[in-house]
Formats: structure tokens, C-alpha cells, sequence
């Protein structure tokens, strides 16, 4: 038997262990140079990951020291046929104590080495659609002042970018799109490469547009670019003629004619690819948001059924489940009679049931557009409350769950015989738009008699983190109704009544 590590140095053999197993430790000077690289890698932590070697896509675990000399090791099993694992099986959680064994140290690398396997070097995850609030918590800097940011004009999420791109790092995201409404952040994107490069992921530049159908509402596509230029290009295109409107989520001053043409023309020219965002959508009553989504567009009777399946097939990739999504027992209501029959039929031939459950009918129809034009399928997090970690109490590391990012994934796996490190984000858009790599979404769903749902233990919230999520859920809420308020008023007082009355209908 290994004898045991001096106390104070089990963290030098956790740090050894891993860089001989392949995955280095990220460094912490660089980070901090900047006091919000503080909040992304703090004191008390170790990150580690695969991607930071340049040969394989990102593997990230996190330790903490804790305050006994003891050091917590948390990591994401990514099986992908782990829809019903408990939440201590996917979500890992190991102990190393003062005074560890050699032989515990090595079980612990053996075992994130058994889960790494299960995601291969050739296969990324890409986050395609997310949203935030703010850039980071309050901090104190070193001469006690607190600096604080404001909620961004632009978005219309409530959580700290800082916190979504450490979830991410945990649930092994290669390819990170903030997909900001109706606008593109280069200074977001700016700090997000600066990040990802000292912590192993690649920032995608996006955006979630609104195509008007009926101004200042319409169904909503995503746009991954392939470099920060296209985004001055969208913005002189695009963005720069959306007229002022408090809700980030809306757009007037360009209906959807003239939007798709810009957009067609990136994609032709390979500069973007392109996503259909929540394709029939149903948000809770408890949010003040009208229904969007290109199928959810024939039923309020501004498209077709023919058009929207025109429209579809010139698309790159389709949301397959979006987790911000309703979820509770009640069916879309749908009113169209063609298009209620058509996604009952894709209901029945994908699922087995003719129910009109949200997330269950985007999943049978992405799979139904998949097979007859091809498009790609992504599941989406459509993230606007991202939770923190919090600490465990006791001094035990982290309280893990209750993350959209381990309901399900998008898969990119690039062909294993050409494959010489993980593609740049200019790459990842080639290919996308080439097909040349396989994508697809993927859903930690069961299915039930009545309808597919995701697995009780990849949804549930901790105890301990549900007074964060009530937290989170009412800040968006209160923010949602104060942009609908002040824009209902802006457009009252300025004699718009016709945008008014197409505030309640996409």
C-alpha cells in the first residue's frame, strides 16, 4: 500500500497526477491580472482541463481547497447513455483529506480518466443559444472599493456572464455563443476570448435575431459567426436599423423579408451558420412573453405551413429541446388546423404519442426536418438565470445541479481520421455549414406513456440552491414586465398603437 502524502501536498499530487493523465492545470496569474478573472478562477480553486494541451476538446474538473487542508474534486460525467443516472453518478464529487494515500490520489485520476473517455478527443459540445444579465458579481478590489456592474441594455438574462462560462467549463463546452438579442457585444466577446484562451474553450460570436413578421415581434434565429467581423457587417446590415425598443427581445425598423436576405447572403459566402431558435414555442404565463418560433408563426396565421417548411430547409441547424421552455403538463395550444394535424403526425412517428407537449414537439420535429432537408439538430439551453456555485456546507466543495447544461447536449464530432486537434471557430463554421462534421442534439429525456420529459434527477434543484433559483426566477420576471411597461408606454405616447396591439402575437 502507498503511504501517506504529507498534509499541505495532497493538492501537489492531485496537480501531478492530472498533468500525467493529460490534463494540465489552467494558471491563475494570468486570470488575475484582471479582477474579474477573480471571480472566474478563484483563490480556492484548481481547474483543470484537457482542451488547454491543444490536441483534444475540453475535460474540465474543478477542485477546491478547503479550509482543513482537504481538497474537494468535482467533475461532469458526459455519458451519453446516462439519461437515468443518479445525480451523484453524473454530477462527480470526490473528497481527497489531509494526509491522503497515493492510492487516493490515483483512484481520483483514474476515475475522471474513465469518465473523459466516454467524450472523445474528437468529439466537442457546443453551447449554441445563451443569454445574461450582467458581467459579474460585485467585487471588492485591493483598496476596499466595490465594483459593481449594472444590468446590460442589451440582453435580457439575470445572470453574471462570469458564472455562465464557469458552468460551461464544467459541463465541457468547447464552443460558447452568447447569443445576446438583437445586438453583438464585442466587448463581451472580447473578454470571453481572453478567458477562454487561459481556460480551454473558444467563444463563438452570435447573436439571437428577431425576424418581424408582425413588428416588433417574429420568430427568432440564431447566427454564429465565423469571426468578430461579421458582426460589424450584421450590425451595419442589421442591427444598427432596429429602432429603439426597451425589450432586447424585440425588433422593429426591418421586417423578415429583408432580415433573411442579410442573412442568406452570410451564409452563402460561409461567414455564418444558422439556427432556427425554439421552433414551437410556449412560454409559462408567469413571463409576459408573447409566442415565438417559425412554426408557432403559421398558428398566429403570418406564415404558412409550406412557408415555414421553405424557410426551414435553408437553415443549418434546428432546436431539438430548449429547457427554458414550459414545462409544465399543458399541451401548445395550437389553433390551425393543418399544422396541429402535421405536428400530431410528427408526434406519432418520432415519439409514439400524438401529444402537443413544447419540448416533445420540437424534438419530433427537428428530427422530422432533419430527415427531409437534413438540417442539423442542437439542443439549446436558451440560459437566462444561470445558478452559481455555492459552497456545500461543512467545507465540502461545491452543491451541483439543477443545470440546463446536464439536461442534454450538442455533439460535434469531427471525422477521427483527419482529426489533428480541436477545430477553430472558423472551422467549426465551415464545417457546420459543409455538414462535413456530424452535430446533433441530444436530450437526457425518458420516455412515458404520455409524454418524453427529461429525467427527474438531471431537473431537480438542490435544497440548497432553490432560494437562488426563486431568486432569479422573479428578477426576470420583474425585469421582463418593466421592459414590456416602458415599451407599451413608449409606443403608446408616440401614437404606434399598431406595434401595441403586435406586442401579443408572434
Amino acid at each position: 500500500m502507498a503511504g501517506l502524502i504529507a498534509r499541505g501536498q495532497v493538492e501537489e499530487r492531485l496537480v501531478e497526477g492530472m498533468a500525467k493523465a493529460g490534463f494540465p492545470l489552467a494558471k491563475h496569474a494570468p486570470l488575475h491580472e484582471r479582477p474579474i478573472g477573480k471571480a472566474l478562477y478563484q483563490d480556492n480553486e484548481l481547474i483543470f482541463n484537457r482542451a488547454l494541451d491543444g490536441k483534444s476538446s475540453s475535460f474540465c474538473v474543478l477542485a477546491t481547497r478547503e479550509a482543513d487542508g482537504s481538497v474537494a474534486v468535482h467533475w461532469y460525467n458526459p455519458d451519453p447513455n446516462g439519461a437515468t443516472l443518479k445525480r451523484e453518478e453524473y454530477l462527480r464529487k470526490t473528497l481527497l483529506p489531509p494526509g491522503a494515500s497515493e492510492e487516493m490520489v490515483a483512484a481520483v485520476v483514474g476515475r475522471v480518466c474513465g469518465d473523459a473517455a466516454k467524450k472523445k478527443p474528437n468529439q466537442m459540445f457546443l453551447d449554441p443559444h445563451t443569454h445574461f444579465g450582467s458581467m459579474c458579481p460585485p467585487l471588492v478590489g485591493p483598496d476596499g472599493n466595490t465594483t459593481r456592474w449594472g444590468n446590460v441594455k442589451y440582453d435580457d438574462g439575470v445572470s453574471y456572464l462570469t458564472d455562465n462560462l464557469r458552468k460551461a467549463l464544467f459541463y465541457h463546452i468547447d464552443y460558447y455563443a452568447l447569443t445576446t438579442h438583437n445586438s453583438f457585444s464585442k466587448t463581451a466577446f472580447d473578454f470571453m476570448s481572453w478567458a477562454g484562451h487561459w481556460l480551454g474553450f473558444l467563444p463563438v460570436p452570435a447573436t439571437e435575431l428577431t425576424a418581424p413578421l408582425k413588428e416588433p415581434n417574429g420568430p427568432h434565429f440564431l447566427v454564429l459567426m465565423k469571426n468578430a467581423n461579421v458582426g460589424d457587417y450584421l450590425t451595419r446590415g442589421i442591427l444598427s436599423r432596429r429602432e429603439r425598443l426597451d425589450m432586447p427581445s424585440y425588433f422593429s425598423g426591418m421586417g423578415m423579408k429583408e432580415m433573411l436576405d442579410v442573412l442568406f447572403s452570410l451564409q452563402k459566402n460561409n461567414l455564418a451558420a444558422l439556427g432556427i431558435a425554439h421552433p414551437v414555442n410556449f412560454n409559462s404565463p408567469s413571463l409576459p412573453v408573447p409566442i415565438v418560433g417559425l412554426y408557432s408563426a403559421v398558428d398566429t396565421g403570418a406564415l404558412s405551413l409550406d412557408q415555414a417548411h421553405m424557410l426551414a430547409q435553408r437553415f443549418d441547424t434546428i432546436a431539438m429541446w430548449n429547457p427554458s421552455l414550459h414545462s409544465k403538463a399543458d399541451e401548445v395550444r395550437v389553433e390551425n388546423p393543418q399544422l396541429k394535424s402535421f405536428l400530431r403526425e410528427v408526434n406519432r412517428k418520432h415519439v409514439g404519442n400524438r401529444r402537443l407537449w413544447v419540448n416533445q414537439t420540437n424534438y419530433a420535429l427537428a428530427q422530422e426536418l432533419h430527415e427531409s432537408f437534413g438540417i442539423c439538430t442542437h439542443f439549446e439551453t436558451d440560459e437566462h438565470k444561470t445558478l452559481p456555485f455555492i459552497r456545500q456546507d461543512g467545507g465540502k466543495g461545491y452543491v451541483l445541479g439543477g443545470d440546463s447544461l446536464a439536461m442534454g447536449m450538442t455533439v460535434i464530432e469531427a471525422p477521427a481520421e483527419t482529426f489533428k486537434g480541436r477545430m477553430s471557430v472558423p472551422e467549426l463554421i465551415d464545417m457546420i455549414r459543409t455538414r462535413a462534421a456530424e452535430m446533433h442534439g441530444k436530450v437526457f429525456a425518458v420516455a412515458r406513456p404520455e409524454a418524453i420529459t427529461v429525467h427527474a434527477e438531471r431537473a431537480a434543484v438542490p435544497e440548497q440552491l432553490r432560494r437562488v433559483a426563486r431568486r432569479a426566477e422573479h428578477a426576470l420576471t420583474r425585469r421582463y414586465a418593466g421592459m414590456l411597461v416602458r415599451d407599451f408606454f413608449d409606443l403608446l405616447f408616440s401614437g404606434e398603437l399598431d406595434d401595441i396591439g403586435n406586442m401579443s402575437g408572434g
